[in-house]
């Protein structure tokens, strides 16, 4: 609850899922219960971890990308020609796919 699991690297976060989990299963074998309450901490636990890692890296690739210095350079009219059409087809739905002709003017269910 203090954070303090988010701290941790993510080796020797593992390292500790996996005691937790040897630890559970001991306990349950000799109780002859599961314990679903303690397995669901754990999970929430791995789950809150997971998502300051994530964030915590998104950040730090957020700044790294905010850092850089980009110029802009003359590009062949061949590449520019690609990256305009890549550009503008993007943007746009992609075409329906064409029907065989005998279908033309019927309706087509697709399965």
């Amino acid at each position: 609850r203090d954070g303090s699991l988010e701290k941790l690297v993510a080796t020797d976060f593992v390292c500790m899922v996996r005691i937790l989990e040897r630890f559970i299963g001991e306990c349950e074998g000799i109780c002859g219960k599961q314990s679903h309450s303690l397995r669901a901490t754990i999970l929430t636990q791995a789950k809150k971890y997971l998502e300051s890692f994530h964030e915590e890296r998104k950040t730090k690739l957020g700044m790294l990308l905010e850092s850089e210095h980009w110029k802009p350079v003359e590009s062949p009219s061949q590449i520019q020609s690609l990256v305009l059409k890549l550009e503008e087809n993007g943007t746009k739905d992609p075409p329906p796919p064409a029907l065989p002709s005998s279908t033309k003017g019927r309706l087509v269910v697709r399965d």
